[in-house]
């Protein structure tokens, strides 16, 4: 918190993300279709769980960090930098 100014929270997921994502990707793996399982992650992690939880702390925005990219400098010291 002291280097960025302000509060970081970590949700774990695992749970949700078996229950959601794995589970229902390999039953229809297993029933011969193609599952995609970013659009179930997607629906029920980072939209439905990530808004709810925002909404809990109070906070305006989530960030998730997917299209981060982490640099290290010639000094050693590290930056963050969008991946596009």
């Amino acid at each position: 918190m002291r280097a960025l100014g302000f509060p970081h929270y970590v949700l774990n997921a695992s749970k949700h993300f078996s229950s959601y994502v794995i589970e229902p990707f390999c039953r229809s793996y297993l029933e011969g279709k193609t599952p995609n399982p970013c659009i179930a992650c997607n629906r029920h992690l980072k939209f439905a769980l990530l808004q709810q939880r925002r909404k809990e702390l109070g906070c305006d925005y989530v960030a998730t960090g997917r299209y981060a990219r982490r640099v290290q400098m010639e000094d050693g010291s590290f930056a963050l930098f969008k991946c596009w």
